[in-house]
């Protein structure tokens, strides 16, 4: 059983894409008492709807340094729709955290898709998206923004 641990905190950055502020966050993920994995999301407004960048990294931490060990990292793009959100693997040149130390080695789609841990990767970013505050109401907020923009257009 997973369980995670964000952070409850945010901290601002412009986006090098469309000069917006956004915010990003991070936690780490726990399987029993054991730091599992790590995660940073970087919630943006780009375009008409909002989107998270979600980089997740899994392995066992060191404890000398705080880096991840034999940590592997994917980065998710998560867009909100009507039924909920829609997952995308982002090539690692597209993740705001390619070069974070903490993640280890980020992989691109094929590389991700092919990874014995994928399915666990799925499974930890589900978690992740429900249950970390943040994201969750940035995600839902952009649903909401997006139907009344509908009506006034419509």
């Amino acid at each position: 059983m997973i369980r995670i641990e964000p952070s409850n905190e945010s901290r601002a950055f412009l986006c090098d894409h469309c000069q917006k502020v956004y915010a990003a966050t991070r936690g780490f993920v726990f399987e029993g008492e054991s730091a599992h994995a790590l995660y940073y999301a970087a919630l943006h407004d780009c375009g008409r709807s909002a989107a998270v960048y979600l980089a997740i990294g899994l392995g066992e931490r060191m404890e000398e340094d705080g880096v991840f060990g034999d940590v592997r990292s994917v980065t998710f793009k998560v867009n909100p729709n009507e039924a909920g959100v829609e997952m995308n693997i982002v090539d690692a040149v597209e993740s705001p955290w390619v070069r974070a130390r903490s993640l280890g080695e980020m992989m691109n789609v094929d590389e991700a898709i092919e990874h014995e841990k994928f399915q666990e990767f799925l499974h930890t970013a589900d978690h992740i998206v429900s249950e970390d505050r943040i994201i969750s109401e940035h995600l839902a907020t952009s649903v909401f923004r997006t139907k009344a923009d509908d009506m006034l257009v419509g």
